[in-house]
């Protein structure tokens, strides 16, 4: 009645129904574990991502702040860089005027030397005038009237 093919076909039906469920139990489970797996690792990269986001944050609000502190830099070295060039301005036009001022006192002393030597030389040069005359033979009286003449002269161009 029953060959041996229906006797091996109903043993791996039975096989097959009884394997079945501890099968679809360990898939099921191997599933399971891998969705709960994945689900952690989703978890866990949307945490760093977070993190990641919250960081990039904090960084970008940090350059922000640098970048405002480097202005700031900029703009007190540009401050000091100009106040620097007007003080050193004010100094090279200090120098310029105490030169100046230095060299009409000498020019001034220059000739107040020369007024003083042109007067000398006109001293000398009377004198020598006058003792020419005295030497030609003038009378006492006229010869120290024209000394004193001479004299009163020389007085008056001194002062």
């Amino acid at each position: 009645m029953f060959d041996e093919m229906f006797w091996v076909s109903v043993a791996f039906l039975v096989f097959v129904i009884a394997a079945w469920r501890p099968a679809v139990s360990a898939i099921r489970g191997v599933l399971l574990s891998h969705s709960t797996d994945i689900t952690h690792d989703l978890r866990e990269s949307e945490r760093m991502h977070k993190e990641a986001l919250e960081r990039l944050a904090a960084l970008t609000k940090e350059m922000e702040a640098m970048l405002l502190q480097a202005e700031s830099i900029i703009d007190n070295a540009k401050e000091d860089a100009n106040a620097l060039l007007t003080e050193a301005g004010k100094e090279a036009e200090r120098i310029s005027n105490k030169r100046s001022e230095i060299a009409m006192q000498r020019i001034a002393q220059y000739e107040e030397s020369l007024l003083n030597q042109i007067r000398n030389d006109i001293i000398n040069m009377s004198v020598a005038a006058v003792e020419q005359k005295l030497g030609e033979g003038l009378e006492k009286s006229i010869q120290l009237k024209l000394m004193e003449d001479d004299l009163d002269d020389i007085k008056k161009v001194i002062n």
